[in-house]
């Protein structure tokens, strides 16, 4: 994971030099790339990426979880369709 770390903020000041102008740049990115020479850069950059990070896990995670609700309530419906099928029989 820090391994990961470092080369974003390496990549992201390649960018910077390159550029010169970071305004596209997501808000994460660019206080990472304000904050560059300090070594508290590190564990603020390294906050910063997992609370990015965290909050995708957490919108993937609900997208999962209604995607398994949608699914179960297909078969609910599906198992109530045979049984009142074999019913009206």
């Amino acid at each position: 994971m820090l391994a990961k770390n470092v080369q974003l903020i390496e990549a992201l000041q390649e960018i910077k030099i390159h550029e010169g102008e970071t305004n596209f740049l997501a808000p994460q990115c660019q206080y990472i790339i304000g904050k560059e020479g300090n070594e508290a850069c590190w564990v603020s950059s390294w906050t910063v990426v997992t609370k990015h990070n965290s909050n995708k896990l957490l919108r993937d995670f609900v997208v999962l979880v209604l995607f398994i609700i949608t699914i179960i309530i297909i078969i609910i419906t599906i198992i109530i369709i045979v049984i009142i099928t074999i019913i009206i029989k």
